[in-house]
């Protein structure tokens, strides 16, 4: 059989290079023809397929590649690439290791293990790899970005800066460290230097999505709406939905009068539905034909509290001859709240609670003639913040003066098993409550709570929406949502905040609101 040419080689990398995967893929797919046993081509077309998200048939390229030579390291690499993307880690790990084994000088192997065991949350093991990385090749300025980004998780601060630096300074014109850098100037509260490397990455990068939406995210932080909501625009989940939904910009609604149905897509998940249903009252006031997609666990709460608007499942197909014009459910702000005056203070409440379920969970709670206190401490946090867990709370819960109520969604048995063991401690939990599906009814059980007590997750959204007294504890550097230094929230009157005062202490928060707690009433 003839020998590989050293000019088909070059033209396959070629190809690799420049990105045209399409001919890559069906270049290596003639020459295997002629060349059956050239673990190169097996690999090329692999790789082709996997750029083309091909994923089944490039792992049979890759493992024919690897039976041809079981030595060749950059098959495994690739076959690790691959199992990264479909977030099969310990495969991925697997493959990487075997990559490195191989050939021990192997930088971007080391590298992309270092990105797979940080994704499993192993940070310090991430680190040492990408060190291995940059002592084998000191110019590889992404693994800086990476080791940047590490430390970041990792609340090193100061040392993820100056890794930042280092990758600027190897390419002057890298744009994602720029933004990662923003991001980490941010948490450490200067955020005019924040602002300046948003705006250094998008001058760049002109289209760098990420950059412009952390721009929109720190301004609404400051309170600064006009521009925040501009750049809010950039979120992903707004380009996702119009992706999928097929969505014309011509029939993007600017706010304007108009006659006809306004389609409203909800986004982002269970607790920014709620936070921007805040507003559809406000909607309601310039347009009274509404359609609003969204989340079906949400419906049965979204009729009964929003009678004049129509709501349908997000898996519910719409057509495009179903509106005359759309929005989507995050940008409603941008129209109707531009100032801190917009948001409505008189707005107590905005969804209702299902009175039937009210009684009867009041039926089958405890008699005492005691204040009922409804707790929820866990959420899926930002990097490098701590959840809170039940034990973190106990201190609260040693007041016998209350009765205390399990608002937390998940498998929260062994917690409140240890909490029982270690404190005598029983909460009121509900085996028969979906607490993660049925909406409406944790609803009900909330309206039944004198007060509600919880981490910045869906709970404190939901509590603020039914207008239900609620302290929510806030990490260090909170979610834009929360805002920056307030002690109570635009978006719910009857909401009270609890910063951190330093970065993963809960401990003083806890003593705090145990402080206040005292004088509740």
């Amino acid at each position: 059989m003839n020998k590989l040419s050293k000019t088909n080689v070059s033209l396959l990398i070629d190809l690799y290079k420049t990105g045209n995967f399409t001919t890559l893929e069906k270049k290596s797919e003639e020459l295997i023809n002629a060349h059956k046993d050239e673990c190169f081509l097996y690999n090329m077309l692999g790789v082709a397929l996997l750029e083309q998200r091909k994923f089944d048939k490039a792992i049979k390229n890759f493992n024919k590649a690897i039976l041809i030579k079981n030595d060749y390291a950059e098959a495994y690499y690739n076959l690790g690439n691959l199992y990264r993307i479909n977030e099969k880690l310990d495969n991925a790990i697997s493959s990487y290791l075997k990559a490195v084994q191989i050939n021990k000088n192997y930088a971007e192997a080391y590298n992309n293990l270092g990105l797979t065991l940080k994704q499993q949350g192993r940070i310090d093991e991430a680190i040492k790899n990408y060190k291995k990385t940059i002592l084998i090749n000191p110019n590889l300025f992404h693994t800086y970005n990476n080791i940047g980004n590490a430390l970041k998780q990792k609340g090193d601060f100061n040392a993820a800066i100056d890794n930042f630096k280092k990758a600027i300074k190897i390419n002057v014109d890298y744009a994602e460290a720029y933004n990662n850098m923003g991001l980490t100037l941010q948490k450490q509260f200067k955020f005019d230097d924040a602002l300046n490397n948003f705006k250094k990455a998008i001058s760049i990068k002109p289209n760098f999505h990420e950059a412009y939406n952390n721009l929109g995210y720190l301004n609404l932080m400051c309170e600064n709406f006009a521009e925040g909501w501009k750049y809010y625009e950039f979120r992903k989940a707004r380009a996702l939905l119009i992706k999928s939904n097929k969505l014309s910009i011509e029939k993007l609604w600017n706010g304007e009068k108009f006659y006809g149905k306004l389609m409203v897509f909800g986004e982002q998940g269970l607790g920014d539905e709620i936070l921007f249903s805040s507003i559809l009252n406000s909607l309601l006031k310039s347009h009274n034909n509404i359609t609003v997609k969204i989340n079906e666990r949400l419906i049965p709460l979204f009729k009964r509290s929003f009678k004049k608007i129509k709501f349908i499942s997000q898996k519910s197909k719409v057509k495009e001859s179903d509106y005359k014009k759309y929005i989507f459910l995050g940008s409603l702000g941008k129209h109707y709240r531009n100032s801190v005056e917009s948001f409505p203070n008189n707005q107590k409440s905005f969804l209702f609670p299902n009175l039937i379920k009210k009684k009867n969970f009041n039926n089958n709670l405890e008699k005492k003639k005691l204040k009922r206190i409804g707790i929820s401490w866990k959420k899926s946090l930002p990097e490098g913040a701590k959840n809170l867990s039940l034990n973190d709370f106990h201190p609260i819960l040693l007041h016998n003066q209350y009765q205390f109520i399990d608002l937390q969604y998940g498998d929260t048995k062994n917690e409140r098993s240890n909490i029982k063991k270690l404190y005598n401690i029983s909460l009121i939990h509900f085996k028969s409550l979906n607490y993660k599906n049925d909406i409406d009814s944790l609803a009900a059980l909330m309206s039944n709570c004198d007060l509600i007590i919880t981490s910045a997750n869906f709970t404190a959204q939901l509590a603020g929406a039914l207008g239900i007294p609620v302290w929510v504890l806030l990490p260090h550097i909170a979610d834009w949502r929360w805002f920056l230094k307030r002690n109570g929230s635009l978006w719910y009157p009857n909401m009270r905040l609890f910063r951190q005062t330093t970065r993963g202490d809960w401990k003083n928060i806890i003593h705090n609101v145990n402080k206040q707690l005292k004088n509740f009433n």
